[in-house]
């Protein structure tokens, strides 16, 4: 009878992790709105609009630019004291995150 319930009680466990989506911790960090330390601007050059994001964090940070209605800029890792200037024709700036 033991047997029965243990088999029940791991069948119930992985139904409940399948159910809710739990899943084990995903090989890469999670992207979030970059930090406070990362400068954002943005400028017109007459011909593209330029969005720029300054690392000011004191160590290399991995960030994109996301733009709506236009492609966003790739992961990037920007060094200390180093800018990402990403230039498009067109988009609105939506925010800068981690990656």
């Amino acid at each position: 009878m033991r047997g029965r319930r243990t088999a029940t009680l791991t069948f119930s466990l992985v139904l409940a992790a399948a159910v809710t989506g739990a899943q084990a911790a995903p090989a890469m960090a999670a992207t979030g709105t970059a930090p406070s330390c990362i400068l954002r601007g943005s400028y017109n050059d007459g011909l593209f609009r330029h969005y720029t994001a300054t690392n000011t964090c004191g160590k290399t940070m991995r960030i994109k630019i996301v733009l709506d209605n236009q492609v966003d800029s790739k992961c990037t890792s920007v060094a200390d004291r180093r800018s990402l200037d990403y230039k498009q024709s067109g988009g609105t700036y939506a925010r800068t995150i981690t990656c």
